[in-house]
């Protein structure tokens, strides 16, 4: 099955959600969740609750996010951080896969994937 990806309001491109449809992945964005100017704690509390893992741009942010959760043993869906404008979507979307499934066996349960380290 693949994963389900909620993109935050920093991660939201048309282009790159049309392109994750396309290979079917079920895409839930901050605005069709009425979540807009929610924190991002919210947003990853909202991701977990659903199982979805958090797509976004805001790199430092949801990355210390991750280590308060760890460290206090809080689990979360998974997190995806992808630098803005480093890649074309296309690119994008082949990294998401790959990296999805590097992470299958074990799935995405308090990983977090840095898209420039997946070749």
């Amino acid at each position: 099955m693949t994963p389900h990806l909620y993109l935050d309001e920093d991660c939201i491109n048309r282009k790159l959600i049309r392109a994750l449809r396309q290979q079917n992945f079920g895409v839930t964005t901050t605005p069709q969740a009425a979540r807009l100017s929610e924190s991002d704690e919210r947003q990853l509390e909202f991701a977990t609750e659903k199982g979805w893992i958090l797509v976004s741009h805001n790199i430092k942010d949801f990355a210390e996010l991750h280590s308060v959760w760890i460290s206090q043993s809080r689990s979360h869906g998974g997190l995806i951080l992808i630098q803005q404008d480093k890649f074309s979507i296309g690119e994008q979307v082949r990294r998401i896969q790959k990296a999805l499934a590097q992470k299958e066996e074990n799935g995405m349960s308090n990983e977090l994937i840095y898209l420039t380290s997946v070749l």
